[in-house]
């Protein structure tokens, strides 16, 4: 499996399909983003700040439920 990294720069939408194990972190953090319209144009820099959430620590938890166990 190759080494991908989250850019927070991606939009939403882009994380979603690339990372869809984020799908359940992004809905415990109340936020809307999937399935919303904008998910295509807010990057996840944008969508972390919106929801006062460190983007940093999003992509952590991201990466961590994307490993295999």
């Amino acid at each position: 499996m190759e080494f991908q990294v989250i850019d927070p720069k991606m939009s939403m939408s882009d994380l979603i399909v690339r990372w869809p194990q984020s799908i359940p972190i992004l809905i415990h953090h109340h936020m809307d983003c999937v399935g919303c319209h904008m998910a295509a144009f807010d990057s996840l820099e944008y969508a972390a700040e919106t929801y006062g959430i460190v983007t940093d620590e999003l992509i952590q938890e991201i990466l961590k439920a994307s490993k295999p166990e």
